[in-house]
């Protein structure tokens, strides 16, 4: 029983896991290249990791807006539901130019390819992941989701201000509690999630929104970028631990938010490392 037991959480944390493992290899091919910081978080800090940071309006404005256009999308989301075939064009959009903007962006600070070749390789990935997504196999979701996910968290994670990242993780934390529990994300337990694929990843029976990976893996590149390679594994644990605590609890609940004790687990542990060594 016990054995089962274990089994059934090993096969259930394989998004994570998966999605994790795609980010370290993103995270090599982004180090030691200094990134622009996202366009979402505009406003600069200008003293690195100085604590006085935290008492300027840059990392909270910058992760307000982050967590805004967040808001927005997911209002926007739900406002469609009902419309499955605008919905999922939607949806099939998003992959597609994630898809296309990610791979062209590795393809050229990883090869000397002609510009064309790269435009044309980084359609075929976002065709690629687009059959994962319609498909109906588990594997081919969760492989698109996750390569989704990867990608495009290590260039958030390792680009992003450092204050603005810990207060946007923070944040996102608080806001996933509150959408989740009292706000309108509670609305997507009365959804089919086929219709959502993509989004929402099903495997083994557990779903765990894109959401869910993008910002485990911009913790993950974040602790990786700023606190060095034994921390960002430590926050590898942390996400780990903090995901099966989160699966545990969800058994009581049809949903349940999968970020606030998945970050503050890694984010306890990696910054505990840091201080450490």
């Amino acid at each position: 029983m016990a054995r089962w037991a274990v089994n059934e959480y090993l096969s259930k944390t394989f998004p994570v896991l998966l999605t994790l493992a795609m980010a370290f290899f993103f995270q090599l091919a982004v180090e030691g290249i200094r990134l622009p910081p996202p366009a979402v978080t505009p406003i600069p800090e200008e003293g690195g990791q100085e604590v006085s940071q935290l008492f300027t309006p840059a990392p909270y404005v910058n992760a307000l807006m982050v967590v805004t256009a967040m808001f927005i999308g997911s209002m926007a989301i739900i406002a469609i539901l009902r419309h499955r075939k605008i919905l999922r064009l939607f949806i099939l959009s998003i992959f597609f130019t994630s898809a296309t903007a990610v791979t062209t962006f590795y393809l050229l600070i990883l090869t000397d390819l002609d510009a064309n070749i790269v435009l044309g390789l980084a359609v075929a990935a976002a065709a690629l992941t687009l059959a994962g997504i319609s498909s109906s196999s588990e594997v081919a979701g969760l492989l698109a989701s996750s390569y989704i996910a990867a990608s495009a968290g290590v260039v958030v994670g390792s680009s992003m201000p450092f204050w603005t990242s810990l207060v946007l993780l923070l944040a996102i934390s608080v806001y996933d509690s509150v959408a989740v529990f009292k706000g309108h994300l509670k609305t997507l337990v009365e959804v089919d999630t086929s219709s959502i694929r993509g989004l929402v990843v099903d495997f083994r029976g557990v779903s765990i929104g894109l959401g869910d990976l993008f910002f485990y893996t911009v913790l993950y590149s974040f602790a990786n970028t700023n606190f060095g390679i034994l921390p960002a594994t430590a926050a590898f644990i942390g996400i780990i631990a903090g995901y099966l605590i989160t699966l545990r609890l969800a058994r009581e609940r049809p949903v349940f938010p999968g970020l606030p004790i998945t970050i503050l687990t890694a984010l306890i542990l990696s910054v505990t490392v840091y201080l450490l060594i």
